[in-house]
């Protein structure tokens, strides 16, 4: 594995640990739209998120998706000018 992708493989494990205890509390974050879960990304770094057939993909995109499927929210992943 990449050294370079190994700290960020390890902040994103640690982000999912962080879901799950924030899941289990009483006070949820505000969302900006109901029912969404809204993430900029800078969409200029592949692997992490990049434009492949106008779609937005790249690991940064995979992990949100998982994040939404684990809140039951559907994901929004936007890109942000860097």
């Amino acid at each position: 594995m990449s050294p370079i992708l190994l700290p960020c493989l390890a902040r994103r494990l640690l982000a999912v640990l962080a879901l799950n205890l924030a899941t289990d509390a009483v006070v949820q974050p505000a969302l900006v739209t109901p029912d969404k879960l809204t993430d900029g990304v800078a969409a200029t770094f592949a692997p992490f998120a990049f434009y492949r057939d106008s779609q937005l993909v790249g690991f940064d995109i995979e992990f949100i998706q998982a994040v939404g499927a684990k809140l039951g929210l559907e994901p929004v992943p936007t890109h942000t000018a860097a």
